[in-house]
């Protein structure tokens, strides 16, 4: 069945989505661990990881107190996405916890 317009069929979800999951919750929680990270988005993360620290998006801020590295954004961050410092990211209550699910399309499936 053809889909109205705006309306787009569920995919999986982008490669791109891992890092950019790891980069929202490294900016809002930050210093944060992987094992940290792992939690929240209930998958690993170590490739996600590897590839911000490799655009030096990411650093290593250390240890946590139970040995495991910690995460901090970096300069280059704050370049690309325009902003002056942490103080700058929008607000996170600001987010919808869960999308909406668009009853147009739903009522067209």
């Amino acid at each position: 069945m053809r889909q109205p317009s705006g309306c787009r069929q569920a995919t999986h979800a982008s490669a791109d989505a891992g890092p950019a999951e790891c980069l929202a919750v490294i900016a809002y929680l930050q210093p944060v661990s992987r094992p940290e990270i792992a939690r929240i988005r209930g998958v690993s993360s170590e490739s996600a990881l590897a590839t911000l620290l490799e655009r030096g998006l990411v650093a290593d801020a250390g240890r946590s107190k139970f040995g495991a590295v910690i995460f901090r954004t970096t300069e280059l961050f704050d370049r690309l996405f325009g902003l002056d410092g942490l103080d700058s990211l929008p607000d996170v209550t600001a987010f919808d916890r869960l999308p909406t699910t668009n009853a147009t399309c739903a009522s067209a499936s």
